[in-house]
This record gives C-alpha cells, structure tokens and sequence, in this order.
C-alpha cells in the first residue's frame, strides 16, 4: 500500500479507509491514474510499502522514491557520466 499516507497519519474512519483501499486497488487494476510524487513524478502502485516509504531519518511526509535515488550533492560529477 504506497499510499497510506494519503489520508494523513492517524486513525481513518471506515468510511475512510474503504474509500483508500477502493482507490489502491483501482491503481493498481490501471482505471484511476497513478499517484504523483512531490516532483510530479508517477509512483508506480505495485512497489511495496517499504520500498516506498521513506526511513524514519529521511521522512518528509511525503510520498515518493526519492530516498531511493543517489543523491546529486554528493557525487562529483552532477550529469552522472561514468567516464
């Protein structure tokens, strides 16, 4: 379930919650679109939830995969090139 944090933190109602599984389950069947990450990127409905979710150290609240990705910063070269 990538997006259990898009009702917030914290306990759903039923209604809530039906509402969330209704909508994973419509991602993942392909009828409702994807759900965006803070960079507009699509998160793709089948990666689990603990690739998904951020380490407590690096939560933002946010969803997306850009802990999974290397940091920019910290390489030399920003382009990537591996000459």
């Amino acid at each position: 379930m990538s997006s259990s944090n898009t009702f917030g933190k914290g306990k759903l109602s039923r209604e809530d919650y039906k509402k969330q599984k209704d909508l994973d389950a419509a991602r993942k069947a392909g009828t409702a679109p994807a759900e965006l990450d803070e960079e507009g990127n699509a998160i793709n409905p089948h990666i689990p939830e603990f690739m998904s979710k951020a380490p407590w150290y690096m939560d933002t609240g946010k969803l997306g995969l850009q802990h999974q990705r290397k940091n920019a910063l910290l390489s030399n070269d920003p382009a990537g090139s591996k000459e």
